[in-house]
């Protein structure tokens, strides 16, 4: 039997005959996906961020109005909390305090660079701190960013699923610990 025989034994239309396509699934339009939904798009507490859903995600933004002042105290805020979770998380190293200042001054970059996008300010973060030395730290510029949004977050009131009861208080233990010492603590 020769090859081209024995192929059409096995294949009689052929070995690259077409076979009917699969069925194709059909995603329901996005105006039918939202209304299935519900109405999700909410303002979440007091905080710097809002929650929007926008084609089946949530995209999270900081508040687009904030002037200079106030990415400035967000900046001072969020590279305080960093150092305050490092301290709390490993010990009190001097390195904390340098790594929640370089937050800082990132995040005040990004946020005057106009990036308002959660996603946005955390790949500024992860990229920009990857050239930061971490050597002395216990951590690296992953975790970092990480936390910062996870902060952020908190901050908002919006719960992230993945935090800790210490995580979840960390902010009232800060706050708590500015009204002894002072903004400088």
């Amino acid at each position: 039997m020769s090859a081209a025989t024995s192929l059409t034994a096995r294949f009689p239309a052929g070995p690259t005959a077409a076979r009917a396509p699969p069925p194709r699934h059909r995603a329901p339009a996005p105006a039918a996906r939202r209304a299935a939904r519900g109405a999700r798009s909410v303002r979440a507490c007091d905080g710097p961020i809002w929650r929007q859903s926008w084609g089946g995600v949530d995209t999270m933004d900081l508040n687009r109005d904030d002037d200079q002042a106030q990415i400035e105290a967000d900046a001072a805020w969020l590279g305080a909390m960093v150092r305050l979770w490092l301290n709390e998380e490993w010990s009190e190293l001097a390195c904390h305090a340098d790594i929640g200042a370089e937050v800082a001054r990132i995040f005040r970059h990004a946020r005057m660079e106009g990036n308002h996008e959660i996603q946005d300010v955390l790949v500024s973060l992860t990229t920009e701190l990857q050239a930061f030395d971490f050597y002395d730290s216990f951590t690296d510029a992953f975790s970092v960013s990480n936390k910062c949004v996870e902060l952020l977050m908190m901050r908002a009131g919006v719960d992230c699923g993945c935090s800790s009861e210490a995580d979840r208080t960390c902010i009232e233990r800060y706050e708590a610990q500015l009204a002894e010492e002072g903004p400088e603590a």
